[in-house]
């Protein structure tokens, strides 16, 4: 979400971290959500396969390669649907990425061995 999206006066959010208010903003598009924000390192033992696997969804929005590709792993892993956005400049993307492809067949991504 880019910094300036939604007013830091109207939120105030000045002094407060984005992913704090990434989640009040997105909570407020769906109230009954359960978000979740923290202020860790993505690659930490504790966010595992086993953690990645609680998640109904997994939405990334990343701007780092190496964590959105351990992101990507993890999903993939925990057969959790991932869904993958970013931007460059005023371009937007947004990918779902599942372990099974369009024609019911097994995705195996690169860089996955062993983490099935």
């Amino acid at each position: 979400m880019p910094r300036d999206t939604y007013s830091k006066r109207s939120l105030g959010t000045l002094s407060r971290r984005l992913k704090e208010v990434a989640k009040e903003v997105a909570q407020k598009f769906q109230p009954s959500a359960k978000l979740e924000a923290y202020h860790a390192n993505i690659k930490d033992s504790r966010f595992n396969v086993d953690w990645f696997a609680t998640f109904d969804v997994v939405f990334n929005a990343l701007d780092n390669l190496d964590a959105r590709r351990h992101v990507n792993r993890m999903c993939l892993a925990a057969d959790v649907p991932l869904i993958e956005s970013g931007t460059t400049g005023f371009n937007g993307q947004v990918q779902v990425i599942k372990k099974v492809g369009y024609g019911g067949d097994p995705i195996r991504p690169h860089g996955c061995a062993g983490l099935n």
